[in-house]
């Protein structure tokens, strides 16, 4: 079922809008002129992720957690949150925007931002931080190392020297890092530089993992095993839990004697995910008196985390010619999803890629990676492109005005000329620095304008496939028209390294026009 059939991007559009409306993906259409507007445009899911990332690190109450809009309870949580992350001035705006969600990617994501040393500050001096030391303890407690009996919470003391079970759960990981070769020897249970990129670097730890047999024998390693193992089938789209005890359900094994009466055994949703991936992917089944996860479960792991093309027309067309077929399921899981829009990007690209080549079963057993795939792509798209035109109109701005903002006639005036040449004027009174305080605000500013060049060129440049899909049908949704400037491999990645340079810019409350830091 090719993707540009108009009938199926008419379908595709249609349920994809249906999707927006009902608050499961964000809405670009929506205007942000203030903070209340700018968190009307996130979508419900995305509010919830925000939330469950705040509720794992113990900002906020499991139960309030539970919310599609921003409620004083979350807006208070963020505030929270925002101050132990080195937040300052007007970024503690308790606002659920890009800079918000960078950080928590940072601090609670498997799969992203797995470089403390750019972190800055918090990388720098973890202990300075309780938002770094909450991660580090939400960190341990996922991975086995502290009881799962004692999740964390707001009174939860984050102190190594008060808090005996957190400082032996860091010691006891430091040392599994050590055995697994990753660090030349046990580093002492502190929050460091060091031991954070141990326990943040989570691909390392998949690798290490895969090439060291022995250290899967030692009965002291299973509960970690186990529960990394957990969080792998998670980031898969298995209905697995993570950080908790694993419920058994019992289910039919066979039937055994004359009359054939049936038998049963114990399950867990463990066993039933990780005995489908074995299957996929040709691994061979353990018992549960081994190792549940062996390395060859690690190995195909970071087989997957290290899969490329994600930019690959032909999969994102299979993908999503297959997904406009499934309209009603999938719809109701983007409803669903939360924490797992944000994680398992890699090793869920690779799954699918591989599913799609190798004409994996029943479609209806890849729902959930399609439904993560489509809401990933489709904020990724949305939140890039909404950036990119800020930037657009900020640039554009600059060419608007005959003198610069900030000009004053008795201090200094700045103009800026139609063919780009520039006119300073400085009183006689103007106080010491007003006039390099003027070109250096200027020369912040013509970065947006050449940005703005940039990107549009990358748009026009981009356009083509736009009207391409466009022309194929009509009544299109805006997701499929994001993807297919997204399918412009070249041009988008432009745009992205050019809205990635702006470090100081921020799609936070009244952003439409930016008052830059000079």
């Amino acid at each position: 079922m090719p993707l540009t059939d108009a009938n199926n991007l008419d379908a595709l559009g249609g349920w994809l809008d249906e999707a927006r409306a009902g608050r499961h993906l964000p809405d670009p259409m929506l205007a942000t002129g203030d903070a209340s507007a700018t968190n009307a445009a996130n979508s419900a899911l995305y509010l919830r992720a925000m939330a469950s990332r705040l509720a794992s690190l113990g900002y906020l109450a499991p139960d309030a957690a539970q919310t599609d809009n921003l409620t004083p309870a979350l807006s208070e949580a963020i505030v929270a949150f925002q101050r132990d992350a080195g937040f300052s001035g007007n970024d503690i705006d308790g606002w659920a925007g890009p800079k918000t969600k960078h950080r928590l990617q940072q601090l609670v994501s498997f799969e992203e931002e797995q470089s403390p040393a750019e972190w800055g500050a918090l990388g720098q001096h973890p202990d300075s931080f309780p938002a770094v030391r909450r991660a580090v303890y939400l960190r341990l407690y996922t991975l086995g190392y502290l009881d799962w009996d004692a999740p964390l919470s707001r009174t939860t003391t984050l102190d190594l020297d008060q808090n005996p079970g957190f400082r032996a759960g860091l010691q006891r990981f430091l040392l599994d890092a050590a055995a697994l070769g990753l660090s030349q020897a046990s580093l002492p249970p502190q929050l460091t530089p060091a031991s954070l990129q141990l326990l943040f670097g989570h691909d390392a730890l998949i690798a290490a993992l895969a090439s060291h047999p022995s250290f899967h024998d030692a009965p002291e390693h299973q509960r970690f095993i186990e529960a990394i193992g957990c969080v792998e089938l998670w980031l898969l789209g298995y209905d697995v839990s993570i950080a908790r005890r694993q419920p058994t359900r019992r289910i039919r094994a066979g039937t055994h004697g004359p009359r054939d009466q049936p038998s049963f055994k114990d399950v867990s949703a463990v066993d039933i995910a990780l005995a489908d991936f074995q299957e996929k992917f040709g691994l061979e089944r353990k018992s549960r008196s081994a190792a549940h996860f062996g390395p060859d479960f690690f190995a195909q792991i970071h087989a997957l985390a290290a899969a490329d093309g994600s930019d690959d027309p032909t999969i994102q067309n299979e993908i999503l010619a297959r997904a406009a077929t499934h309209r009603d399921s999938i719809v109701d899981k983007l409803g669903k999803l939360a924490t797992r829009l944000w994680d398992g990007v890699k090793r869920l690209w690779g799954w699918l890629k591989r599913a799609l080549t190798q004409a994996w079963g029943d479609i209806e057993d890849e729902l959930w990676n399609l439904a993560r795939f489509i809401g990933g792509e489709a904020r990724k798209a949305y939140e890039g492109v909404l950036k990119a035109i800020d930037i657009v109109h900020h640039g554009l701005a600059y060419r608007t005005g005959r003198c610069f903002p900030g000009s004053r006639a008795d201090t200094a005036l700045l103009q800026v000329q139609r063919d780009f040449d520039a006119m300073l004027f400085v009183s006689t009174q103007a106080p010491p620095g007003a006039a390099l305080d003027l070109v250096q605000a200027e020369r912040h500013e013509a970065r947006y304008f050449i940005a703005a060049c940039r990107i549009l060129q990358a748009l026009t440049d981009a356009l083509i496939e736009v009207l391409r899909v466009v022309v194929a049908g009509a009544g299109l949704g805006w997701f499929v028209l994001l993807l297919a400037l997204s399918r412009s491999v070249r041009e988008i990645h432009a745009i992205r390294d050019i809205v990635d340079g702006f470090d100081d810019y921020d799609l936070g409350p009244g952003s439409l026009y930016l008052n830059p830091t000079v």
